[in-house]
């Protein structure tokens, strides 16, 4: 029995998960000299859902104003 071969042509491959970091070279600055080989998983960052509220707000307020302060003025040119 032979085991299928890794991505670097090896038999055998040890995996070690789940360290998230800001600085790959920091991190791994402790291991220049060993004999370990690190494959880094770099992960996009996820899409934000786009929060719809704010944009309807402003538009609301970009609307509303230049018909509330002419109808402000018209009221003062009344009196």
């Amino acid at each position: 029995y032979r085991p299928l071969g890794t991505f670097n042509n090896l038999d055998y491959a040890v995996t070690i998960v789940g360290h998230h970091t800001t600085n790959l070279f920091q991190w791994s600055s402790d291991f220049q000299e060993s004999i370990l080989t690190f494959t880094w998983l770099v992960e996009r960052p996820s899409e934000e859902e786009i929060n719809w509220s704010l944009p309807l707000i402003a538009l609301s307020v970009l609307i509303a104003v230049p018909i509330i302060v002419k109808r402000i003025v018209d009221m003062d040119e009344e009196e």
